[in-house]
This record gives C-alpha cells, sequence and structure tokens, in this order.
C-alpha cells in the first residue's frame, strides 16, 4: 500500500483453525497457485470478481484510515452481509489490492454468528445480500451510481446464486424453501428464467424430490 497510494485496501488468503486449533484448509479467494503474489483491481473489477459472495476474508484485510473515514462505517441494518457491503463501498473509491499469501487465520468455533445465521435460513442471508447492493448504489461514489451494467451483473448473479441455494434445498427435500428461493431469484433477476439453473431446477421440481433422488443416486452408481 505505501508503493500503490491509489490502492483503498487490500486481502490475501486466510487460513481456517478449528477449535481445537487445528488448520483445516486455505481459504484462496482468487484461486491461490495460478495468481501472481500481488495484484491490484480497480473497483469494478473488483467488484465483479465478487459478484453476489464476500470474496473478502475479513481478518485479512487492511483499509486506508482516511479512506475509512471518507466512507463512513457500517450499517446497522446489514449485521450479516456489512462486511461485503463495505468491501464494494470502499471499491466504489479506490483500487483493491491482492495478496496471494497466508494473511491471517479465521478461527471457527460453535460461536460463530455466520454458523447460526446459516443454520437459521439461508433466505434471509440472500435478501440481506440484495439490501446490501441497493445501500451500495445509493451510497457509493458517484460513478458506481450511474452504473446500470454493473448493477445488472450483481443482481444477474446474486439471482444465479439463489438459484444454486434453492437446487440445494430441494436435494435436502426442503421443497418450501426452494420454492421461497427460487421467487426470490425471480423478484431479483427476471433473466434468470432463461438460464441454465433455472430449468434444472424446475426439472427437478416437476419429477418431484423422491424421484429425482433416485435418479440422482442411480447415476452416481453407475459413474462409479
Amino acid at each position: 500500500m505505501s508503493n500503490q497510494p491509489h490502492v483503498g485496501f487490500t486481502f490475501g488468503n486466510a487460513l481456517i483453525a478449528e477449535p481445537d486449533g487445528i488448520i483445516t484448509k486455505r481459504v484462496d479467494p482468487l484461486g491461490g497457485n495460478n495468481m501472481p503474489t500481488v495484484q491490484v483491481m480497480s473497483g469494478p473489477q473488483f467488484m465483479r470478481l465478487s459478484g453476489a459472495n464476500n470474496l473478502v476474508p475479513t481478518p485479512t484485510a487492511v483499509v486506508r484510515t482516511a479512506l475509512q473515514k471518507q466512507v463512513g462505517g457500517y450499517h446497522k441494518e446489514l449485521p450479516h452481509t456489512g462486511d461485503m457491503e463495505m468491501w464494494l463501498r470502499l471499491a466504489s473509491h479506490a483500487e483493491v489490492g491482492y495478496i496471494n499469501d497466508d494473511q491471517a487465520v479465521y478461527r471457527r468455533h460453535a460461536s460463530n454468528m455466520s454458523l447460526q445465521y446459516y443454520g437459521q435460513s439461508i433466505l434471509p442471508d440472500l435478501r440481506q445480500r440484495k439490501q446490501a447492493f441497493d445501500i451500495l448504489f445509493r451510497q457509493g461514489a458517484d460513478s458506481l451510481r450511474k452504473d446500470e451494467k454493473l448493477r445488472r451483473f450483481l443482481a444477474r448473479d446474486l439471482g444465479k446464486e439463489a438459484l444454486r441455494l434453492a437446487g440445494m434445498a430441494f436435494n435436502n427435500f426442503d421443497v418450501a424453501t426452494a420454492v421461497a428461493i427460487q421467487r426470490f431469484a425471480l423478484e431479483v433477476s427476471p433473466e434468470v428464467r432463461n438460464s441454465l439453473p433455472w430449468i434444472k431446477l424446475v426439472c427437478k421440481q416437476t419429477i418431484g424430490p423422491k424421484c429425482w433422488y433416485a435418479l440422482n443416486s442411480l447415476g452416481r452408481r453407475v459413474a462409479g
């Protein structure tokens, strides 16, 4: 950051530590070994890489104090997507640096807020991601507010992510949740109706969860 004055914040890879202290895996946001050691991205480039997900392992982030004061703090109405919205908001004002090396350890334990929240339902999380985008395009940099292509891209990516999660809910025989998430996907981005994930989900719904499970099990046995 000393060498790159236009970089507003940096992030990198993280190690995951279980409650007993054992390191189980690495989080490589940009793919690990195939990436250069250091990469500088424009704000829009970072946003497209992030899409509907939080690309930044929060413990690895380092933000310029001046930029943080300029854009303000977290939004209290986004308790579970505040980090994601913050990285996008910062990226609307500055370039972003990525360091392809371990920068922090994320400790996993039973009281992690994210684990409790995902255990309840994924739909509230998806709705907060949409809310994060809405706030971003209202309060981000002026250039961002006018970028309709980026707004449409993020909405479409969120719709596709919702369909993926709807498919997972269906596979777990939670048909009602799958339908609710499917409706949300269509609400966020009507374009997803023409996507392959939508068509696949509709086909699974047509034959029913039990038949789909049987066909899927048969396919795995044949492949094995």
